[in-house]
This record gives C-alpha cells, sequence and structure tokens, in this order.
C-alpha cells in the first residue's frame, strides 16, 4: 500500500476509536437521563451533556489519535495489504506503538551505546573487599550431594 493512502486509513482507523469513546460517553448520559426521568418525584436537575463531554480534553485525545494512527499507518504500510487492515492498523496505534517500543532492538537502537571497559581475566582480578567466604565443605560418602548455593535450583 502507498504512504499517503495508509497514513490517511491509520488516520481513520484512530478517528474510528474517538468515535466509539464518544458514542460510549453520549449513551452513558443518555441512560443517565432516562433513569432520572423516569423517577419524576426526584426534584434532581437532568445531566447535561458537559458532564459526560469534556470538548478541550476530547478534542486533544482525537488529535493525538488521528496522529498516532496516521503514523502506524506509515510505519506499517509494507506490511498492509488492503484498506480494512490500514484503517485496524490506525485504531489500534497506540497498542501497537507501545508494543513495538518495548521490543529489544528497538530499545537497544534507542539507548546510547555504553563505552567499552576493561576486562580483567577472573584468575587476575583482585579479591573483594571484606572477609573471605568459607569454603564449602566436601562430604566424604560417596553419593552425597553438596548443599545447594545460595539462588541455585537443586537437581532432583
Amino acid at each position: 500500500m502507498d504512504w499517503p493512502t495508509a497514513i490517511m486509513c491509520g488516520a481513520l482507523g484512530g478517528c474510528v476509536i474517538e468515535a466509539i469513546a464518544f458514542y460510549g460517553n453520549v449513551s452513558a448520559w443518555q441512560a443517565e437521563r432516562r433513569e432520572l426521568l423516569a423517577r419524576p418525584r426526584e426534584d434532581r436537575p437532568l445531566p447535561t451533556l458537559r458532564a459526560r463531554i469534556d470538548i478541550p480534553a476530547d478534542s486533544l485525545v482525537l488529535l493525538t489519535r488521528l496522529a498516532l494512527g496516521a503514523l502506524a499507518g506509515a510505519l506499517f504500510h509494507s506490511q498492509v495489504i488492503g484498506m480494512t487492515a490500514a484503517v485496524a492498523v490506525g485504531a489500534s496505534a497506540p497498542g501497537l506503538l507501545r508494543q513495538l517500543g518495548t521490543t529489544r532492538t528497538v530499545q537497544e537502537a534507542v539507548r546510547e551505546p555504553e563505552p567499552a571497559r576493561e576486562t580483567t581475566p577472573t584468575a587476575q582480578r583482585p579479591p573483594p573487599p571484606g572477609p573471605a567466604p568459607a569454603p564449602t565443605p566436601v562430604p566424604d560418602t560417596p553419593g552425597a550431594l553438596l548443599p545447594p548455593v545460595p539462588g541455585e535450583v537443586p537437581a532432583e
């Protein structure tokens, strides 16, 4: 799929998800109003739509979803075959990009390379400061097992 089509379909996918979230808020508002209207004895005011929808915050979320959907469409344009798949990539953009960011190769590419350290062979390494650990006694009886080392799983 070409870049512009993948970007537009990805953005459309982000818009679809935000439309579903908007529908959920409007449905909850409608249900709350109907519940209050079913009990006419109560003098509570009916909830307003602004109680369920925050225009500045919801607009920012919409723009973010559009941008993430477009970015996902651009990143996955060569793997996407049809328009429906491109819309699905855009709809799942936050999860896809989060998963892509947690893969080991991406993390290694983003991290700065560590400077090379000089290593000394184990035999020539100086002993750590403090008292020397006591040697593990070897049992005299054949077939006896040594006590397990802390953090090691004993053999069965």
